[in-house]
């Protein structure tokens, strides 16, 4: 996050107030400024709020500061009513008290507002593996909307025993919760005990990057 520095010392603020401006501590911002930490997607809103740039800019995705800039002097096309940021993360799992803990926030991709018009949250997770091949490949972004539970038969991200969170299609027997992968190579997931199922949400949309 050499970004983050670069535009406090341009800006002639310290680690100090920075942190206080954002409701963090000083050593929180030395921590992402060397790279110990990353902060989470709330945090780069607020650091990007602050220095007015966009969040792609301060995770290096793009040199161009606020997209917004360019739109008021007529440089781009760029509705931002029509769209909404949301984050693309590389893994998530379950956290402590029973909070998702997302890991490796990548970025982020635009989606219609119609897509997400209500008010539950939304995340990209870039799908790692080959079980749900054809359908979804490795590296594909699968949209999720954060939901608990899903209808049996849909496709959802779920975390295992603990472990890092996966696609699979989620179907509901009489005393057991059955995930299946498209891969044939891969073997159903058999859930009897409710306590190693965690059902983080809905897969809404499959994005391939090429």
């Amino acid at each position: 996050m050499n970004r983050i520095k670069d535009l406090r010392l341009e800006k002639g603020v310290s680690q100090n107030k920075l942190a206080k401006a954002l409701g963090l501590t000083q050593q929180a911002i030395s921590a992402y400024e060397n790279g110990l930490r990353e902060p989470d997607l709330e945090t780069l809103n607020k650091i990007a709020n602050f220095f007015n740039v966009s969040v792609d800019y301060l995770l290096g995705r793009t040199d161009i500061r606020n997209t917004d800039i360019f739109a008021k002097a007529g440089l781009i096309e760029f509705d931002k009513s029509k769209t909404v940021p949301i984050p693309i993360i590389g893994s998530v799992r379950a956290g402590t008290n029973g909070i998702l803990a997302y890991e490796e926030i990548l970025g982020v991709e635009n989606v219609e507002q119609d897509i997400i018009k209500d008010e539950a949250k939304y995340f990209f997770l870039r799908v790692k593996g080959d079980s749900m091949y054809p359908e979804i490949q490795e590296g594909d972004l699968v949209l999720v909307r954060q939901q608990s539970d899903v209808e049996s038969g849909e496709i959802a991200v779920v975390i295992v025993n603990g472990d890092e969170g996966i696609v699979k299609k989620v179907v509901k027997k009489d005393n057991a919760i059955v995930l299946y992968s498209i891969n044939p190579a891969y073997d159903p997931i058999i859930i009897t005990n409710p306590d190693e199922l965690i059902i983080v949400g809905k897969v809404k949309r499959v994005v391939r990057v090429y």
